[in-house]
This record gives structure tokens, C-alpha cells and sequence, in this order.
């Protein structure tokens, strides 16, 4: 009796074959870890007589390729199919052609590069079970059947062209014909192509599998398999660099599947791959490109993904997907990025609520924790959790819920070595002074308005309006209740379209008279209560002023450090309320504020001089004519005296009933009649 084992075993592993054993009567290993354990010639002659002898594909230097062809058709219908696959590839004529149970059979080729398996759709001819036929390509991780008794015919596998190829153990592995990566596709599409035209029909529910690196497959086990949700422009950015090595079938064939897989298929995904292969050293058409695009439907979880090269390019969003620090950072990048910055100077973080589409002035860093615990650590790994365990992913639904506990049990040294990351990403750093730049243009709660047009429009993270007025505007007030208060309250219509043109210019930042303007009259009139109004209204462009800041009172440090005219910047409005009788105003401090020049200061305990232009137009309420002794003439010029005459609302001045109060009603159409 023959030992194909001890026989043929040693011979095809001389002749560079990695060869393992297979069970009697059956067709898989019995030695552990045969994938990658191939027997050495005395192993083989060491082995039971009974085994039977398999080679390893995509092992070594040389690895093997074997095309099993699984057809269940006459004898001339396998004759022919063969011929087309000759026809289609033509090494298929000088390669190894081995049969175990007819018309199945097999070849046997030197392979281009170590893949793992790729199948065609499976196919049956008139829904006859016993007619299913696929093509198979053997890699990595699977072994074929060489020398051994076939379990179901009992007979040996057999070489009937032996003549014309020869058998395994005459051939070298090293001189078989050698099987491109472009071959294995072509060969698939000639098999398809035949059984179709001889009236096989793809088995509903059969999905093909397209060969892979072996090394990138075992990558891409460790990746998610949905797509990564990329814009076509960024599929574009990170496949163009790659476009100089679609000249080789390869590359520009798997680059295809990575579009398909991240597009769904869609046809501007189609469109991208032919756009790009184009550029490519080698195109043969659209048609070519379309065909092989169709060639990626229906092939089950076996394809390359674009989160690989995502990575490769260290996109945040590819990152994020890793339960690790940098995973961490990058799930606050991918999430927050448009909506999250940092002043490095001022240490101050700056965050935009998406449900109010307003900037949040988060400060210290103890806000940035508590926000970051509550909607990272806590809601989205726990979505994270779910998502993984409602697609059946149990290994990544254990690692979300491991990296989990890891974050809440460290909870300050994760968050401490996530704060020092974000604060060394310069992506999210900002200067303060680029904030609310945008001069024809004044945030309100329900968006920014157009100061030119007066349309509102949404407000939006780039455009780093971060001070809003306390009030929604509306377009089409009618304001009658402010028009009436202006108008009464300035004794004159003429005043008080004045006073309009003034706070029109106030709400643009453009203060052109360079003056400040004081507010004279007598006490209880309600002069406070209506810059407390504006300053209501104006929200975060609005800065009450000391009036240690424009009275010369002894021990007010005129010079150093002057926290209360740096917290000035940005602002539009700023008023100071009741100045005494007989004081005198601080000339120089004055014209530093109000003369429409840049400012420069030094906050407390600040190193550096803050200088920000002088956007802000300065309301002074007084009972008493100013005394302007040590004024000179510019000065003099640049204050503007209004005289408040008296009440809006009869009554409305006494103590109980302030006009603060009345003016809270006013406030939609003050804004409106402003704008």
C-alpha cells in the first residue's frame, strides 16, 4: 500500500513545498497549529503510513495559489469551462491540474503575493441543489489536498494532463506559472461569466469575498467594518497621494473596494474612483471601471476599508475609534472640534452649545472636567457599549466597557492627561482679539444680525461671536413702545432721533464723533434705569464702568495696572451711573477711552499690555453739570451734554415703580429700532 506521506511528502517538501499531513479518510490536518508548522522530509517519513499529504497556500517566500474550481456539470461542460479560463488567463494551461472527484478540479499556481481566500457567488443551474457550483482561490490559512485517498470516491486524486504539466513532485514550486493579483480577478469574472451563459443563476444570499494582503487582512481584523463616514472631498484628499501606484492592477483595484466600502456603493463613489483613475499611469475607460466597480457588490464582511489609511493619515475620526488616550483626545476632537477652543494666553476654554448656537465661556478648567466626564466618560462610551452589543461586536463591547471603568476609576488622571492634550492642539487654539470681529455684524440670541441689511441669520462656530445681546430680535417690530420712551424722555423729536443715530452707531462698534456722552438731570428721573436698560439689552457687549475710572479721586492709581479698562475690549456699550456733585472728571483717562484710538492696558497681575481698538461708545449719567476744570478744548469738544427732562410714565420714576421696569417691555422693539 502506498504512504502518500512518507512517499510523496518528502519529495514536495525538497522540491520547496510546505507540507503538512492529513487525517486518513479525511481532508484537514491533524497537526496543531498547521498553518504555520509545515513538516520537514523526516517528519514526513516519520508520519502514519495512512496520511495523506497537503500543501500550505500563501506560506514563505513561495507561497502557493491553488484555483479550486467546485463545478457540479457534465464532463464537457467542466472541458469547456476550463477552456474559457485558459482562454481568460492563460497560465492556466501550464499549470498543475489536479482532480479529486470529477468534473471538480483544481490547478496549482505560484503565487504573486501571500492573500487570504477569495470566492465567487455561489451558483445553481434551474434551483438543482446538486448543480452548485463557486470558484475558489485558496491563501493564506487554507491548505490543498495533493496526494490522498478522496474521502467520498475512495480513489486517489489524480493528474490526467501529468503528461503536458506534470504532478506537484515533478514540479518545483519555485517553476510553477505564477498567479498575478489581477489574474485571481479575471479568473473569477471569466467563472462567473460561463456558468452564467450556461444557465446557472447566483444562489440568493451568496456573497463573494475578495482577496486581501494577509498581513493587511490581519490589520483590518481590528478595525470596524462600517464605513467611517467620510465626505467625498476627504476620500479625494487621502486617495490622490495613492493614485501614483494605481499604474499597477493591485493597489488601483483594492483602492476601488476601500471607495466602494466607505461610499456604500453610491454612484458618486463610481464617480470619484474613475475621476481619480484618470489620473492614474494605466486607464482603460469607464466602462473597465464600472465593470469592476460592480465586482464589489455582494461580497459579505471580507473588504478593505478606508480606516487604515484614515489612520495612516492620523484623521481624528479613524482614531477615535481606539479605546486608548489618544482615542480619547480624538473622540473630543471628532465631536467637539468645531464647537471647543482655547485662548493659551488667557487660559480660558470657549465652548458653542449647539442647542442655543451660542459660545459658553467655560473658564477654568474645572468646567471643561465636569463636561467632559459627564458627555465622554459617561453618555458616549455608553452609547459606544450599546452600539457594539446591538451589532453583535462582543469584543468591542467588552473593550468599550474595560476602557470605561478605566476612565471613571482614573477619572482625574485621565482627565488630566486629556486637559494638558487638548491644551498642546493647536486646532483648537484661539486669540481672544478674533473674537466678535465681525463689525457689521451683532450676535442676539436667535442668531447674528446683518447690521447693513438687517436679515438674521444663524449663528455658527467659526464666526467666534462669543458676546450676544439679551434679546431675540425680530425684523418686523413695529417698536412703538420704544419710539414713544425715546421720544418722551428727550423733551424734543429732534434729540431723540439723535440719541437714535447714537446707539445705531453704538450697536455697530462704530463710535465716529470720538465723544462720550453724559446724561444731565435731576435725581430719581430715571437716567440709571435707562442705561440699565441698554445695558440689559446690549448683554455681553455691555460694561458698566466705576466711576473711580473718570473721577479724579484721591488714591485711584492713574497709572500701572487697570484691570477696569481692559475688561473694556469687545465691549459697545459702557456706561457709568450717578457721578457726584462737584466732582471732577479724570481728563486724561477720558480722552484715552472715548477718542476712538487703540487702547492699551494691563490687566492685574498680567505681564503683558493688552492693546484692542476702542469699539465702545461711553454713556456717563450724572445730576450735576461735570466739572471740567483741567479740560482742555478736545476734551470739552468730545463730551456731549443731554439733558433728561423727566418721566416716560407719569408715576413711573417714584421708588416703587422704576422705570428699569416699564423699559424690560420695551426691550424686542428697542433692539429692533436700533438695528
Amino acid at each position: 500500500m502506498t504512504s502518500f506521506i512518507r512517499e510523496k511528502g518528502p519529495r514536495l517538501v525538497e522540491t520547496g513545498y510546505p507540507v503538512v499531513p492529513l487525517s486518513k479518510g479525511k481532508k484537514h490536518p491533524t497537526t496543531p497549529n498547521w498553518q504555520n508548522s509545515p513538516l520537514t522530509a523526516q517528519a514526513c517519513r516519520q508520519r502514519p503510513e495512512g496520511e495523506g499529504v497537503g500543501v500550505l497556500c500563501g506560506y514563505g517566500d513561495t507561497p502557493i495559489c491553488a484555483i479550486d474550481v467546485d463545478f457540479r456539470g457534465t464532463d464537457a461542460e467542466a472541458k469547456a469551462l476550463f477552456d474559457a479560463l485558459c482562454k481568460a488567463y492563460p497560465a492556466c494551461a501550464m499549470a498543475v491540474y489536479r482532480v479529486g472527484r470529477a468534473p471538480k478540479f483544481a490547478l496549482l499556481f505560484r503565487a504573486e503575493g501571500r492573500w487570504l481566500k477569495q470566492t465567487t457567488l455561489e451558483y445553481v443551474k434551474n434551483g438543482d441543489e446538486s448543480t452548485k457550483s463557486q470558484l475558489e482561490v485558496l491563501g493564506k490559512g487554507q491548505q490543498i489536498v495533493l496526494y490522498h485517498t478522496h474521502p467520498e470516491t475512495g480513489l486517489p486524486y489524480s493528474y490526467p494532463d501529468a503528461f503536458f504539466s506534470g504532478e506537484p513532485v515533478d514540479v518545483p514550486a519555485a517553476e510553477l506559472p505564477l498567479m498575478t493579483y489581477e489574474g485571481v480577478q479575471t479568473l473569477c469574472d471569466a467563472f462567473e461569466k460561463f456558468v452564467e451563459s450556461n444557465g446557472w443563476a447566483p444562489v440568493k444570499g451568496s456573497e463573494r469575498t475578495i482577496a486581501v494582503d494577509a498581513d493587511e487582512a490581519l490589520a483590518e481584523e481590528l478595525v470596524p467594518k462600517r464605513p467611517i463616514g467620510l465626505t467625498i472631498d476627504q476620500i479625494r484628499k487621502l486617495m490622490t497621494p495613492r493614485v501614483e501606484s494605481w499604474g499597477s492592477y493591485t493597489p488601483w483595484y483594492q483602492d476601488g473596494m476601500r471607495i466602494h466600502h466607505e461610499t456604500t456603493g453610491s454612484p458618486e463613489g463610481l464617480a470619484l474612483w474613475d475621476e481619480l483613475s484618470q489620473q492614474a499611469a494605466k486607464y482603460d475607460g469607464f466602462e473597465e471601471v464600472e465593470k469592476k466597480w460592480a465586482t464589489f457588490n455582494n461580497r459579505g464582511l471580507r473588504s478593505l476599508t478606508m480606516w487604515p489609511i484614515a489612520r495612516e493619515a492620523r484623521m481624528v475620526i479613524a482614531r477615535a475609534e481606539a479605546f486608548t488616550e489618544d482615542g480619547l483626545l480624538c473622540r473630543v476632537l471628532r465631536d467637539w472640534g468645531d464647537h471647543l477652543r482655547y485662548a493659551p494666553q488667557a487660559k480660558r476654554w470657549y465652548y458653542f452649545e449647539p442647542a442655543t448656537r451660542q459660545w459658553d465661556r467655560l473658564g477654568p478648567e474645572a468646567s471643561i472636567c465636569t463636561r467632559i466626564r459627564d458627555e465622554i466618560f459617561n453618555s458616549l462610551l455608553t452609547e459606544e457599549i450599546k452600539a457594539a452589543r446591538d451589532a453583535g461586536d462582543e469584543a468591542r463591547e467588552k473593550a468599550a466597557a474595560k476602557f470605561q471603568l478605566r476612565c471613571l476609576d482614573g477619572e482625574s488622571a485621565m482627565l488630566d492627561k486629556l486637559l494638558k492634550n487638548l491644551t498642546r492642539t493647536r486646532e483648537l487654539y484661539v486669540d481672544e482679539n478674533d473674537m466678535d470681529a465681525m463689525e457689521e455684524f451683532i450676535a442676539v440670541e436667535n442668531g447674528l444680525v446683518n447690521l447693513k441689511t438687517r436679515d438674521l441669520v444663524p449663528n455658527a462656530p467659526d464666526a467666534l461671536m462669543v458676546k450676544y445681546c439679551n434679546v431675540r430680535y425680530d425684523p418686523s417690530a413695529d417698536c412703538p413702545t420704544w419710539r414713544k420712551c425715546v421720544s418722551t424722555w428727550f423733551g424734543s423729536e429732534e434729540v431723540a432721533w439723535y440719541m437714535q443715530k447714537v446707539l445705531g452707531k453704538m450697536l455697530a462698534g462704530r463710535p465716529d464723533e470720538e465723544a462720550f456722552y453724559l446724561l444731565i438731570g435731576d435725581g430719581a428721573n430715571g437716567k440709571s434705569s435707562f442705561l440699565e436698560t441698554i445695558s440689559e439689552v446690549m448683554g455681553g457687549y455691555s460694561k458698566a464702568l466705576s466711576d473711580e475710572t473718570v473721577i479724579g479721586r484721591k488714591g485711584t492709581p492713574a497709572s500701572g495696572h487697570r484691570a477696569d479698562i481692559v475688561r473694556l475690549q469687545g465691549a459697545r456699550f459702557v456706561y457709568c451711573s450717578e457721578t457726584g456733585s462737584g466732582e471732577s472728571f479724570r481728563a486724561a483717562d477720558l480722552k484715552r477711552i472715548s477718542g476712538g484710538d487703540k487702547i492699551s492696558a494691563r490687566g492685574a497681575y498680567a505681564a503683558e499690555v493688552k492693546e484692542f481698538p476702542a469699539r465702545f461708545t461711553l454713556f456717563i449719567a450724572t445730576n450735576f453739570a461735570p466739572n471740567m476744570q483741567g479740560a482742555d478744548n478736545a476734551m470739552r469738544r468730545g463730551s456731549v451734554r443731554i439733558s433728561v427732562s423727566g418721566e416716560v410714565i407719569p408715576g413711573a420714576a417714584q421708588r416703587g415703580c422704576p422705570l428699569f421696569f416699564v423699559m424690560q417691555y420695551a426691550r424686542p422693539d428697542a433692539i429692533a429700532r436700533v438695528v
